[in-house]
């Protein structure tokens, strides 16, 4: 039951947008696409100059994807 009830907090919106309901979001519409190409995706990736918002790698190639609210 706590799964749910994560998972379910994660897709609601406050009444001030934070930046993780915007990566969420954005994961959950790309997860499909990304699998059907069979490539990896990964959220708040920690890497040498901080942490990435969401990196697809995809045929040994990396593609970055920053979000801002």
């Amino acid at each position: 039951m706590r799964i749910a009830r994560a998972g379910f907090r994660i897709l609601q919106v406050p009444e001030t947008p934070q930046e993780y309901v915007g990566q969420h979001l954005l994961y959950a519409y790309l997860d499909h696409f990304v699998r059907l190409v069979g490539a990896n995706m990964f959220l708040e990736v920690q890497t040498g100059r901080g942490r990435m918002d969401l990196i697809i790698l995809h045929k040994q190639q990396k593609y970055i994807v920053e979000t801002k609210i």
